[in-house]
């Protein structure tokens, strides 16, 4: 983990904002710790469970779906290089100041990669409404009747 800082200007991101509420994710710090968790770049390993002990500790929030409604909302990019898997924040060279003394980034470029390779976005979305599909005969009832007629 690396020193970062934060303009005051990001407590004020509207669209993280509505993410984060949307998701019932704790989007907003864990986009800041990921700034810490990546390189000059702004580029960090793909590794939900690690990230998550070290930005997360005790929330106990499954860190992926956290990285995943960060990449459905294009604040992160996941890319795969070879067999590594990695995340880039797009907007970090903007709002950080590196330290010269920072070595250069030993992980691969996302532009020479293949970017959000087999994202799921299944676990950002809300849950499932059980009376889905119930006003055009498509509910539990009418199963029921059918599994009746074929038994």
């Amino acid at each position: 983990m690396r020193i970062r800082t934060i303009k005051p200007e990001f407590f004020l991101h509207e669209e993280l904002f509505n993410s984060e509420k949307e998701t019932k994710l704790p989007l907003r710090v864990a986009f800041a710790g990921l700034w810490c968790a990546a390189d000059r770049e702004g580029r960090f390993k793909w590794e939900p469970r690690r990230l998550g002990i070290q930005i997360l500790p005790y929330d106990g929030a499954d860190f992926s779906r956290v990285l995943d409604a960060l990449t459905t909302r294009a604040f992160i990019v996941r890319y795969v290089c070879g067999t590594g898997v990695f995340g880039f924040i797009p907007s970090f060279p903007k709002h950080q100041i590196i330290n010269n003394r920072e070595r250069n980034s030993d992980l691969p470029d996302p532009s020479q990669c293949v970017q959000n390779e087999g994202i799921d976005a299944w676990g950002t979305r809300g849950a499932r409404d059980d009376d889905a599909g119930k006003a055009e005969g498509k509910g539990k009832e009418q199963g029921r009747e059918r599994n009746k007629e074929q038994g």
